[in-house]
């Protein structure tokens, strides 16, 4: 058979189909092959762990269904991109999901097979360890980190204010990362101030640090444990660790994006590779002791110095009988927080009535030390005159440094009281100056040409001259009837307004009573549960005297008298060393056999002063 000529136009024919063998060959592959890695495969307990997912292939693949994760792990976020490819010709694709991940134990987790679409990637296995007591990383290393106490070890107490900071030293550039926070079970954490950043130089290296400081108060005696603080991220290569550090001292820019809170962004150039690294301070242990049994005070207070002022000590007010006057007494203390300064007392002598106001605390920093602050304000009426001592006021603390009881004392003062002014019309005085007035009658006769009067008294003449005794009967008679209508209207208008205003006003939800709240109280007394039993006490006693709630547990034993005892048991069992268990029968006993609270009348005294506030009366 004769082979048919090629010819011209059979090679223009055969065009399309190389163009298209030729597209076939460049397009991505259709299959997704799926793999999974883990960023690490050996972690520590606290740290979190980066898990990626690529399928390979142009075609969307679906999303990973990530709940078979939820036994082990919490998902703590997730990122999607997509990557294409065109070497030599060869053209791939893939879609990668990048999943950080945060181990909810320790031991070895098996992440299980992930479906993905109509596919599932490996079984992967990750080893998490508890975090290693000794320091990883020193003076000499690249990265290193410290956590130093601000007191010794041994010489701590209870609800004391323990200084604590973190160094992260580092010897080449940072490029990411996070540094942890210190924490404790038992105790309270507050950071102070913003980050330091300095220079410095360890066995003969120069470094950059960051220095964060805090305040950490335990809140029960025994051993403390503050686990390593550890920072994970990146450092610049080995090839640029020659260069100087940027931007002088530091470069202001970085560290603001780098140190935010605990977070570390990520991130001073996309372009930057880095390598990883990880370090971490030594653990501490703290020896926490109870408060000392020999502690007279009434209140518990550790502080480094603690200071009480009165705004009376130089400016004293001039008192006088019946007119009010305001004392403001302010305790300073450092090494405490606001919320740890109580209420202080007043003590009132005889001829005097006093208010206190609700105590204003706050707490402040100068960046290496906590500061509380509480105001009190007290109004004081006296109520005789003469003069007026006020006894001495005492707080007593416990020095922290010297380890002893202080006291801190305002002296007492001594201030004269002026005697009180009669209200004119009112009491016998008045009555009898009223009578010695002279009397004007009809029979009176007119003043003589050239003699000017009181216009008073010409007025009562000239009326008198020409009204009847009869005639001042009627005009009286009708003046009071005017007044009674006048009266009847106002006060018809004002009932109309209260009823309109009342209603307009939306009822405030009803508080608990008392009454309802002795059953929370009778059922933490019953299963020996001191926190629970102190917190519904506290509760109780600020629905029974809701005008003047109690804050503490001292203010409540004053108040009851009868279930004094159990309370202040109560109170030492709370900060006293662990041991021996607390026994609720013989409070709730005490508590039980209270009555209702007496309504409050003010003083029985017939002083003839009207309380400035009847239902706050001490």
């Amino acid at each position: 058979m004769n082979a048919k000529p090629f010819t011209r136009h059979s090679r223009l024919g055969s065009l399309p189909l190389l163009l298209m063998l030729g597209l076939t060959l460049m397009a991505p592959r259709a299959d997704a092959a799926l793999r999974a890695w883990l960023d690490r495969d050996q972690i520590y307990t606290g740290d979190s762990v980066t898990l990626t997912i690529q399928a390979d292939g142009a075609n969307q693949p679906g999303q990973p269904d990530l709940g078979v994760l939820a036994a082990d792990f919490d998902v703590l976020g997730s990122s999607r991109g997509s990557e294409i490819r065109i070497i030599n010709g060869q053209h791939s694709a893939n879609t990668s999901w990048r999943i950080n991940l945060s181990p909810k134990r320790g031991g070895t987790l098996r992440i299980p097979p992930i479906p993905v679409g109509g596919e599932t990637t490996d079984a992967l296995t990750l080893q998490v360890d508890e975090l290693p007591e000794e320091a990883q990383g020193g003076p000499g290393d690249d990265v290193f980190v410290e956590l130093e106490l601000g007191v010794p070890a041994d010489e701590v107490v209870v609800q004391q204010q323990v200084p604590i900071s973190v160094r992260l030293f580092s010897a080449r550039n940072l490029l990411n990362g996070g540094l942890s926070e210190p924490r404790a079970n038992d105790a309270v954490l507050e950071r102070l101030g913003e980050d330091r950043r300095y220079r410095t130089s360890r066995n003969g290296r120069e470094y950059q640090v960051i220095e964060r400081r805090y305040s950490l108060s335990p809140e029960h005696s025994g051993k403390l444990r503050i686990p390593p603080v550890v920072f994970e991220g990146e450092i610049e290569a080995k090839a640029n660790a020659g260069a100087p550090v940027r931007g002088g001292l530091f470069d202001d820019s970085i560290f603001d994006r780098m140190f935010d809170d605990s977070l570390l962004r990520r991130g001073f150039s996309m372009l930057e590779r880095g390598e990883p690294v990880r370090a971490q301070s030594e653990a501490l242990t703290l020896d926490v002791a109870a408060s000392p049994n020999d502690f007279a005070g009434e209140h518990w207070l550790p502080a480094e110095a603690l200071t009480v002022s009165d705004d009376w000590a130089d400016n004293p007010p001039e008192l006088r009988v019946g007119e009010p006057a305001t004392r403001t007494l302010t305790l300073t203390a450092k090494g405490l927080s606001g919320s740890q300064i109580p209420a202080i007392e007043m003590p009132a002598p005889d001829g005097v009535r006093h208010y206190a106001e609700p105590p204003e605390s706050e707490s402040r920093t100068d960046g290496a030390t906590l500061y509380g602050v509480s105001r009190q304000t007290f109004t004081v009426i006296p109520t005789k005159g003469g003069t007026l001592t006020l006894p001495a006021i005492e707080v007593r603390w416990w020095d922290t440094k010297a380890q002893r009881e202080r006291i801190a004392r305002v002296p007492a003062q001594t201030l004269p009281v002026a005697g009180g002014t009669v209200a004119a019309g009112v009491g016998p005085g008045a009555s009898a100056a009223a009578s010695q007035q002279p009397r004007l009658s009809a029979e009176q006769p007119a003043a003589p040409d050239g003699v000017h009067s009181a216009p008073a008294d010409t007025t009562s003449a000239g009326l008198s001259s020409i009204i009847t005794g009869g005639a001042w009967t009627l005009i009286g008679a009708i003046i009071v009837a005017v007044l009674l209508a006048a009266g009847s209207t106002a006060w018809w208008w004002i009932q109309r307004y209260n009823r309109q205003t009342r209603d307009s006003i939306p009822s405030k939800p009803r508080q608990p009573s008392a009454r309802n709240l002795r059953e929370p109280l009778r059922q933490a007394c019953l299963a020996d549960n001191p926190q629970a039993a102190a917190k519904a006490l506290i509760a109780w006693a600020q629905a029974r005297w809701p005008e003047r709630p109690p804050a503490n547990l001292a203010e409540i034993a004053r108040r009851l008298p009868t279930a004094g005892d159990p309370i202040r048991s109560l109170e030492q069992t709370l900060y006293a060393p662990e041991g021996g268990g607390w026994q609720g029968n013989a409070l709730w006993q005490a508590i039980a056999g209270t009555s209702a609270p007496a309504e409050h009348t003010g003083d029985s005294s017939n002083d003839g002063l009207m309380p400035l506030y009847p239902h706050r009366l001490s």
